[in-house]
C-alpha cells in the first residue's frame, strides 16, 4: 500500500536543509517530517513506496470499477443491502473451499485478494449476500497449477459432515460439489454448494452457501452467495448466480488487458 504521506507545517516555504541533515544522522531520519512542523518550516512528504507484488493506487483503482455492483444482482436473489470492499495482500491468503468435520479444505495461496461483499450489514444477523473474491498469482502459469490444484481438492467437498462453531451445538452439514454449465475462457468452472440442518449465525467460521469459481487468467475468481443456511438452492438461482460469476470474471479480463 502507498504509505500516508508525513507532512510538516504550513507555516512557511522553506526548510533548513542543514537542520535536517543533522537531525537526519543524529535521530536515523525518522524525525524529519516532525522537526519541521516544530519550527514552522516547510513541507516535506515522505510516501513509502509500494513494495513489489502489492496492489498499488491504480491496481485499486482498476479493481473497484470492474468489480461487483448492485447492477449485476438480479432481484430474485433477494440480496440484504450493504456493500463492502477489501484488500489484502500477505502470505497467508488460501482459497477456502469448505469445511468437513472441522477439518478446512483449502485450495493453493494467493498473492493478493480483492473482494467487494454486497449485503453486508449489521442490521439483520444473516443476511442475504453476494460476494466476489478475486485471489491473484504472479503470472498465469502460477495460476492455472494453483487452478488445477484446486479442482482435485474440491472434490473432497461432499457428503455428511459435523460441525460446531464457537458458542453452537454440533452441527449436520451437507456438501455438494460439481461443474459449472457456463464457461470462461472455454472451461467449465466449479460449483460447491454447503447446507446445513439449522441456522447457522453469521459470524460463524462455517456457514452454509453457493460458490462458484473460475480460472481467470493470472487469477481465480470465487462468487459466493450466502442464503438462508438450511436451503437446498434451487436449480433456476444456482444458474443465476453461475451467469453473474461469468459476466465478473470476462469483466475482469478486460479490465485487465486494458
Amino acid at each position: 500500500m502507498i504509505g500516508d504521506p508525513v507532512l510538516a507545517s504550513t507555516q512557511d516555504t522553506t526548510c533548513d536543509r542543514g537542520s535536517v541533515l543533522r537531525s537526519f544522522s543524529a535521530l536515523g531520519g525518522l524525525v524529519i517530517g516532525l522537526l519541521c512542523s516544530i519550527v514552522g518550516l516547510a513541507p516535506i512528504a515522505m510516501a513509502n513506496q509500494t513494495p513489489e507484488g502489492q496492489p498499488t493506487q491504480q491496481d485499486l483503482a482498476r479493481a473497484v470499477a470492474s468489480m461487483l455492483v448492485w447492477e449485476d444482482v438480479p432481484a430474485t436473489l433477494k440480496v440484504e443491502p450493504g456493500w463492502e470492499f477489501t484488500t489484502k495482500s500477505d502470505k497467508s491468503l488460501v482459497v477456502e473451499l469448505c469445511s468437513r468435520n472441522q477439518q478446512s479444505i483449502l485450495g493453493p495461496k494467493a498473492a493478493v485478494l480483492y473482494q467487494v461483499e454486497l449485503g453486508e450489514t449489521d442490521a439483520v444477523a444473516d443476511p442475504t449476500a453476494l460476494q466476489q473474491g478475486v485471489y491473484v498469482f504472479a503470472d498465469a502459469a502460477r495460476a492455472q497449477k494453483a487452478w488445477q490444484l484446486l479442482q482435485r481438492r474440491a472434490l473432497r467437498c461432499t457428503g455428511r459432515s459435523l460441525e460446531r462453531n464457537p458458542g453452537q451445538r454440533t452441527n449436520v452439514q451437507y456438501l455438494t460439489n460439481g461443474t459449472t454449465q457456463v464457461l470462461v475462457d472455454g472451461r467449465p468452472g466449479i460449483w460447491i454448494q454447503s447446507r446445513f440442518t439449522r441456522p447457522v449465525d453469521d459470524n460463524a467460521v462455517n456457514e452454509g452457501g453457493y460458490y462458484v469459481i473460475f480460472l481467470n487468467g493470472n487469477a481465480i475468481q470465487v462468487v459466493e452467495y450466502d442464503y438462508e443456511d438450511t436451503v437446498d438452492l434451487r436449480e433456476g438461482l444456482r444458474q443465476q448466480v453461475q451467469q453473474i460469476a461469468k459476466v465478473l470474471a470476462e469483466r475482469w479480463s478486460a479490465s485487465a488487458a486494458g
